[in-house]
């Protein structure tokens, strides 16, 4: 009986219970190497399959659980049709019975693929929690400056690899940085400065010692980090009053927050 791909997908999963390399899986899955490939990549990108360095590729946990998701959806769906194993297989099963029945299973097990996927993706990425306050922009005659306050509240470290302004990313070398002490309550608020003020490879800003970054900036679970920006965004003296979108990216995910450009002059 022909196929789906979930019925593929579950013969490839199967061969590589305890590792298998691409000529085995060609003939236990009874594909060619060409759909193998197919299968394989799709496979490794759902997180169901990991590769090896011996070319051999490994059922993952998640590709194991799919296979009891599998297993338990399609095992009662053939019994509910009627059909004993012998039958099932049988060549006088009428080809519009076949074709119904491989219809509901594709259609049925599709979309439990499609809730199981997800859930792996979100299950990746749920952990991943930013906090983002103290946005601020100022601006004077001789320029700007941002500043944000990035509180990592959840359960996994990260990494800070681009920051925008107004849409125009960032140069690491405009940013400086404190990293707050763990157990450490910083309650105050940053303060307006002026451009000039940010330069050289490191600068206190209200007793902190501030480091200029150079590439991503990492940023454990529970860690905190203030940061100052010079030139963000090419904010002008006409920007003042106009509200201005800071985005702070990591590899999984984007925040966003917004504040309005304020006059950095005390008058």
């Amino acid at each position: 009986m022909r196929r789906s791909d979930l019925d593929i997908c579950a013969d490839i999963l199967v061969a590589a219970r305890s590792g298998a390399k691409k000529t085995h899986i060609v003939y236990r899955a009874n594909l060619n190497f060409k759909l193998v490939r197919k299968y394989l990549r799709r496979l490794i990108e759902n997180g169901l399959l990991h590769p090896s360095s011996e070319k051999k590729v490994y059922t993952t946990d998640e590709g194991m659980d799919f296979l009891e998701q599998y297993r338990k959806l399609n095992t009662p769906l053939r019994k509910r049709a009627g059909l004993s194993s012998s039958i099932w297989q049988s060549r006088g099963l009428s080809n519009v019975v076949s074709t119904l029945i491989i219809l509901v299973v594709t259609v049925l097990l599709a979309t439990m693929a499609t809730y199981y996927a997800t859930n792996i993706a979100m299950t990746r990425t749920a952990m991943e929690e930013l906090r983002l306050s103290q946005d601020n922009i100022w601006v004077n005659s001789t320029g700007s400056v941002a500043t944000i306050k990035i509180n990592n509240i959840g359960g996994k470290d990260i990494a800070i690899d681009k920051l925008t302004v107004r849409g125009t990313e960032v140069d690491w070398a405009s940013v400086y940085y404190y990293r707050v002490p763990s157990d450490t309550v910083i309650s105050s608020d940053l303060g307006v400065l002026n451009p000039s003020d940010l330069n050289g490879s490191s600068v206190t800003i209200g007793g902190y010692n501030y480091t200029r970054a150079s590439d991503d900036i990492p940023l454990i679970s529970g860690g905190g980090l203030l940061i100052y920006i010079n030139g963000a965004g090419n904010i002008q003296m006409d920007d003042i009053g106009t509200t201005v979108g800071i985005n702070v990216f990591t590899n999984n995910a984007q925040y966003i927050t917004e504040c309005n450009v304020r006059s950095a002059t005390q008058q």
